[in-house]
């Protein structure tokens, strides 16, 4: 990554999508209240054998004025996290697998 004066910002010698951080899960809803700023309980369960810190981020999809948000979770921890300043819809670089999207 450089800046307008081709000078080196960011370095990252390989970035290869294995996915190796999505893992299988399963969601249940423990208690739903559909009323306003009522009480919900979800659970999340992993398999017994994975470790880790893990990250949850809860939106509401109705409240979403364009189906696309620019930056997610996602985007931020493989991509802005690494990288200082403005980067134009980091998420567009995770949202499918095609050779458009894909990180160089």
């Amino acid at each position: 990554m450089f800046n307008k004066d081709e000078m080196p910002l960011a370095e990252r010698l390989t970035f290869i999508d294995n996915k190796d951080y999505v893992l299988p899960a399963t969601f249940k809803v423990d208690t739903l209240n559909t009323e306003a700023r009522k009480r919900n309980r979800f659970s999340i369960a992993l398999a017994d054998t994975i470790m880790g810190n893990f990250s949850v981020s809860i939106t509401d999809a109705d409240s979403e004025a364009e189906p696309f948000r620019s930056q997610n979770i996602h985007s931020w921890f493989l991509l802005n996290s690494d990288l200082r300043g403005y980067i134009h819809n980091p998420a567009y670089y995770f949202q499918n697998s095609s050779d458009s999207c894909r990180l160089r």
